[in-house]
């Protein structure tokens, strides 16, 4: 069997690549590998998540686990629970996916997705899994014991004081839709929705809460003349946010936003995190790690093992605060957004006090052998930057570094596609990289 795990979960094509059958064979896989007495299981609001999810228990229940069930719910919310309860858990969705796809993530009793070691055991079990045995005794179906009203309730003790502003919220049909609008107006904050019910099939806007998707939620940002608007994707792991103006905020200022108001010294960061909130923590006297797209988790716990334990965990659309559970979770990103806001007296001043940079990020769907086209791409990007490198970056993909920014080219681990993250100090600079990595793509028959 070829890696089960990309880059973050299980995912694809309900019926082609997954299925109630892999889904009660993951269940199976899980229950055998993580040591836990119960499994809790979540899942999004996709069409096809209930059925997975009643397979996904059956496995358990096979062997001899008990369930405790969370239902619909989002991811932050099943990770949390799961941490509170001591158990291990198992939520089905395929975050910002379109709406065919689905997949699985195994959540460890710390409340974290499973490290790539555990996932390696996963993918072992499930190569071998013997036929099913009778269990010693009958396990049993019951309810969570930590709900989405205990989240709410803890979210809001540590949210600090009211934020007295306007905000419009788009969960974009996702699981953040009832959550995140009570949060937030418990908040103090004036709330307008948007996309604000679930609908697996998405019919507001794609799942991503990308520049391009958010365009509706800008236009209505400035015709509401409203502070700022926040936007989640399907597991409300992801966050997003527009300005007064209705532009889209880098992503690397969010996580900056954030690592202002935790006054962050120890952070962690993926290969594509803008230099914004590198500079932004360094200059504070800060420490910042660089770590692979998607295992930013495994490498927290590896570091607090050995007592260097980070304020902030983030790669782009996501924001881990361990103090508050080892988990990317949006809906307590955004009270963070709208903590600095009520500090720094508006967005605008708040963005002000984050060093900036141009980023852009360009994905290609390529259905053909894109390991043999990323290698020759790689090498027309270094050749066209001959003699300007003064760094290079394997540790996800490929990362040329400059004196005034950088290019990124990886194959994507969830989606069929290679992406490509350039960032530059100059909007010329910017152009310049753009305009290198197209056209080698170009050149090689993609784009």
């Amino acid at each position: 069997m070829g890696r089960l795990f990309g880059t973050a979960g299980v995912r694809g094509v309900y019926g082609v690549q997954i299925d109630e059958v892999s889904a009660l064979r993951f269940g199976r896989a899980v229950a055998r590998v993580m040591e836990s007495e119960s499994f809790l299981v979540g899942w999004d609001g996709r069409l096809s998540s209930p059925s997975l999810a009643a397979a996904v228990v059956s496995g358990v229940l096979s062997e001899g686990r008990d369930v405790k069930l969370l239902g619909l719910a989002p991811l932050p919310v099943t990770c949390r629970s799961a941490k509170a309860q001591g158990i291990a858990g198992i939520y089905v969705t395929a975050s910002h996916n379109p709406p065919e796809f689905n997949g699985f993530k195994a959540i460890s009793p710390r409340g974290a997705e499973a490290t790539r070691e555990e996932e390696r055991k996963i993918e072992a079990e499930i190569d071998g899994l013997p036929r099913p045995r009778l269990p010693e005794r009958r396990p049993e179906v019951t309810p969570s014991g930590y709900t989405p009203t205990d989240y709410i309730r803890d979210l809001l003790k540590i949210s600090g004081s009211k934020v007295a502003t306007r905000v419009v919220l788009d969960p974009g049909n996702g699981c953040a839709s009832d959550l995140a609008p009570e949060v937030i107006s418990r908040m103090g904050a004036e709330v307008t929705t948007v996309n604000d019910w679930v609908d697996g099939r998405f019919p507001g806007r794609p799942s991503e809460p990308t520049r391009e998707n958010l365009a509706g939620l800008g236009d209505l940002v400035r015709t509401l003349r409203a502070e700022m608007g926040i936007a989640w994707d399907g597991d409300a792991d992801r966050v997003a946010v527009v300005d007064s103006s209705g532009g889209f905020v880098p992503q690397y200022a969010v996580s900056s936003l954030a690592a202002l108001v935790l006054r962050a010294r120890r952070v962690i960061i993926s290969v594509d995190m803008g230099w914004g909130i590198r500079d932004l923590v360094r200059s504070q006297g800060g420490e910042v790690v660089e770590w692979r797209l998607g295992d930013l988790h495994s490498e927290y716990f590896r570091r607090a093992s050995e007592g260097w334990e980070a304020d902030l965990v983030t790669e782009p659309w996501k924001i881990m605060v361990p103090e508050w559970g080892p988990f990317f979770d949006g809906i307590m990103a955004s009270t963070l957004v709208l903590r600095a806001v009520g500090e720094f007296g508006s967005l605008k001043e708040a963005l002000e006090a984050v060093p900036k940079y141009h980023q852009s990020r360009m994905s290609f769907l390529f259905e053909g052998d894109r390991q043999s086209v990323f290698r020759a791409l790689v090498s027309r990007v270094e050749e066209a930057l001959s003699g300007r490198i003064v760094g290079v970056s394997r540790l996800d993909g490929v990362k040329l570094i400059l004196e005034d920014g950088w290019i990124l080219l990886r194959v994507s681990g969830t989606e069929p596609k290679i992406r490509i993250y350039v960032e530059s100090e100059r909007e010329e600079g910017l152009t310049e990289l753009r305009k290198i990595a197209i056209s080698a793509l170009r050149e090689l028959g993609v784009g």
